[in-house]
């Protein structure tokens, strides 16, 4: 088995000098669940991994340790300690579940670990943090300090797979492991799946239990509620009654056991305390930290990306947005929304690396997700045409988001953001949101956040109130003049300025600007939201509308701070010859760390 993983390495490692995986789309073609390496491994055109990356890259994969049920192989440097709590606890679980189904003992899984989901990425082109080789025989996980509170339970359904096997439905081999893992994404299963039922979010059993639809759908709502389930069937039936089912049972079997379970969940539920939010908000100095690379090694998640997280506190920065976007292709047509998977692009595995580093710098950090729409359309176009086609939306919307309320409260990120300038739907849908946020304080329990649209959006919008602080994308046009006087300019920021205290005022809530910036283009003020990049880039009145817009925050006491558009993971991605809203730098780079040296976080 090693000897076939290391002639794979060496293979995957050639390939990846001309090929990768495209950040920009998820693939429609791959129909794979999940749980295999093929889920997350697209072809792409963009540049190849640098050769010193790929220099520094384990050969060759060393047994470390074995188990009664596991053998261990580390490719690169394994933490002792981590290890030793990994094989305890994967072994534990086994022992667990072989004394529970008298199953066989005598094949050990190999388990092969890697130090980070980058360097697992490059050499597998599959950076989740745990996965089930296409054979179906092995796992290979990550494991770091990330991971250390978050067993996975990949290796105890593999064991499962060659001790009881699987029937009709795979999913219930899934869900059993999952229900014999305590520390399931730190939380453990049953604890999610009550958070899930509180919030009136239990979809469908046929859609739950069809792993072939898991490619488009929430991971952890699908896996924790499968485990729900599962763990239901086994304490509710008798042992021989579990394993027919397991066995035998179809789908539409099974369905005859959905009321009931979702009754015996629901009564759980009710008996869960109320989350509370403990982690005050610092004044906010920081960046909207942005995936450009599009690469394993040079997106979220990589050593490039810790480094330029670096270089932003060595300007004074105290925070960081993480941005992982979705995507609509029309915004009048309501469709699911999906969670990005492939290798180097914006999936969980590399956001949530990106929000333990930034945590790990000090950053008070936000989850931000947001959905990109192309063809010249924006989140503010998102319309539906009739009552049902608005149910619709929320209940895809609903589900996405909640998607990362739940990554965000397992990682114990500091904020969610609930959307990003979506404006037709929360001036014309105020309820829906406001039920919509009622369900996410069911799942989460950090601060909760909306990012209007400067403008008609952010002052109209009606349910401010249901947020722990407002949030504004602040791109208020300055002055109209081709030439305008810095006075002048100084007055477009206070006549903004004003309208964010008035909102600030009317909701007793601070406001922290979710994103501001200013372009490279020679005329910034105008229409400080949009980039050309077939302008000539001026670096001077960008710096200048930075220079007047933070004079004036120093006069704004209903400001809790910004997050400035935006800070790259790449930095080498930088293009001088076009006007674009990098600071990185530029003259503007130095204004801002003068400003945020300058200024207490209180």
């Amino acid at each position: 088995m090693l000897k076939k993983s290391n002639i794979l390495i060496l293979l995957v490692c050639s390939a990846l000098l001309c090929c990768q995986t495209n950040g920009q789309t998820n693939s429609e073609d791959s129909k794979a669940p999940k749980r295999t390496s093929a889920a997350k491994s697209t072809p792409s055109w963009r540049r190849p991994v640098p050769p010193e990356i790929l220099d520094e890259l384990p050969k060759s994969a060393e047994r470390i340790r074995s188990t009664a049920h596991f053998a261990f192989f580390s490719f690169g440097k394994t933490e002792p300690e981590a290890a030793d709590r990994l094989a305890e606890a994967l072994e534990k679980n086994a022992a667990r579940l072989s004394e529970q189904f008298g199953l066989d003992t005598s094949t050990a899984t190999p388990v092969f670990l890697y130090p980070s989901a980058e360097i697992k990425g490059l050499l597998r082109r599959n950076n989740s943090r745990s996965e089930i080789d296409s054979t179906g025989s092995e796992v290979h996980l990550v494991l770091n300090e990330m991971y250390n509170a978050l067993t996975p339970s990949e290796p105890l359904e593999v064991f499962l797979r060659k001790t009881m096997g699987t029937g009709h439905v795979p999913a219930l081999t899934c869900g059993l492991a999952i229900a014999f893992t305590p520390q399931w994404q730190r939380l453990g299963h049953q604890e999610l799946a009550r958070r899930l039922a509180a919030a009136g979010m239990l979809p469908d059993l046929r859609e739950l239990l069809n792993m072939e639809l898991w490619s488009t759908y929430s991971d952890i709502i699908a896996e924790c509620l499968t485990a729900s389930f599962t763990d239901f069937l086994r304490q509710t039936l008798t042992e021989e009654q579990f394993r027919k089912l397991y066995h035998n049972a179809t789908i539409d079997e099974l369905t005859h056991h959905e009321q009931r379970w979702k009754d015996w969940l629901k009564k759980e539920a009710a008996d869960r305390p109320a989350t509370s939010k403990t982690n005050p908000l610092p004044y906010l100095k920081g960046f909207n930290f942005a995936h450009e690379g599009y690469r394993i090694f040079n997106g979220y998640g990589s050593r490039m990306a810790l480094q330029s997280m670096q270089d932003a506190q060595q300007l004074g920065s105290n925070a960081m947005a993480i941005v992982p976007y979705s995507f609509l292709r029309n915004a009048r047509v309501p469709a699911p929304i999906p969670v990005a998977r492939f290798a180097g692009g914006e999936n969980d595995e590399a956001v949530m690396a990106s929000c333990f580093h930034s945590k790990s710098l000090g950053f008070y950090t936000l989850l931000k997700p947001q959905i990109w729409l192309g063809h010249g359309q924006w989140p503010g176009d998102i319309q539906m045409n009739s009552e049902e086609d608005w149910k619709l939306f929320f209940k895809f919307y609903t589900y996405w988001i909640a998607h990362y309320a739940l990554l965000a409260e397992i990682h114990q990120v500091d904020a969610l953001c609930t959307g990003t300038e979506l404006s037709k739907t929360t001036l014309q849908r105020p309820d829906d949101w406001r039920f919509l946020i009622s369900r996410i304080k069911k799942l989460y329990s950090g601060h909760l956040t909306y990012a209007a649209n400067w403008g008609q959006e952010f002052e109209k919008l009606s349910f401010w109130d249901a947020f722990d602080y407002i949030g504004l994308n602040c791109y208020y046009p300055l002055s109209p003049s081709q030439n305008p006087s810095d006075r002048e300019l100084r007055n477009g920021i206070r006549a903004a300025f004003e309208k964010a205290a008035a909102v600030s005022k009317k909701f007793a809530l601070p406001v922290v600007l979710t994103e501001t910036g200013f372009p490279t283009t020679p005329h910034p003020w105008i229409e400080p939201h949009r980039d050309d990049r077939a302008m000539q880039p001026n670096d001077e009145q960008q710096a200048r509308c930075f220079r007047l817009m933070l004079e004036e925050l120093n006069h704004a006491p209903w400001c809790a701070g910004l997050l400035i558009w935006k800070w790259p993971s790449y930095r080498r991605n930088y293009h001088g010859d076009r006007a674009t809203f990098h600071i990185y730098g530029h003259p503007a780079e130095q204004v801002i760390r003068d400003w945020f040296l300058a200024t207490k976080s209180n």
